[in-house]
């Protein structure tokens, strides 16, 4: 999986990893993502961000 740095986020979005999650934390949730499937939750976003 590519790394990405926190520069390119909106500065109220912070990601992390811990074990086996990722982690994002926004001012109001934190959510904690399996990162064993990572190529879901990308196929998940690029779809999304498509239909726009």
């Amino acid at each position: 999986m590519q790394e990405h740095t926190n520069e390119n986020l909106p500065s109220n979005l912070k990601v992390s990893r811990k074990g086996g999650f990722l982690v994002l934390n926004t001012r109001t949730a934190t959510i904690k993502l399996d990162a064993n499937r990572w190529q879901e939750i990308v196929a998940a976003i690029t779809e999304v961000s498509q239909s726009k």
